[in-house]
């Protein structure tokens, strides 16, 4: 119960960040959402969990799994 409610809590305060980052400066919003995306992406290829579980090899499989992540 108390871990559902931190993750509530956490994504209501990104979310009432980027209402208010909007609203100030919409360079800065894509700044910041386009960091966590790509902070996101570079750990999942640092953990090697970055390809999609159905295994194409080669610039196909690269391709897929990056438009499966987002």
């Amino acid at each position: 119960m108390l871990m559902t409610i931190i993750s509530m809590l956490h994504n209501l305060s990104m979310s009432v960040g980027c209402a208010l980052l909007a609203a100030t400066d919409r360079s800065l919003l894509i700044y910041f959402v386009g960091g966590n995306v790509v902070i996101y992406l570079v750990f999942k290829v640092a953990r090697n969990d970055f390809m999609y579980w159905m295994r194409v090899e080669g610039a196909a499989g690269v391709i897929g799994s990056f438009l499966m992540v987002s």
